[in-house]
């Protein structure tokens, strides 16, 4: 994975750890859960979102059941 993880200045390149090939025991998982780094989104060269209208989607999944 190549990307900026949050609150850092610098991107790299993360290999995460393979999964185990067996089901760990109850003393082997870790007490605390696992930890994972989070990425920032990727620039866009437009700096902007685009536009998708998610206005229509809704008002056609939703529909009249609002009203």
């Amino acid at each position: 994975i190549y990307g900026k993880p949050l609150l850092e200045s610098q991107w790299l390149t993360y290999l995460p750890p393979q999964p185990p090939m067996r089901i760990l025991t109850k003393d082997e998982w870790p007490t605390r859960g696992f930890e994972f780094l989070s990425f920032a989104p990727m620039p866009s060269p437009d700096k902007q979102l685009k536009h998708i209208r998610l206005d229509h989607v809704m008002q056609y999944l939703l529909g009249d059941k609002l009203t």
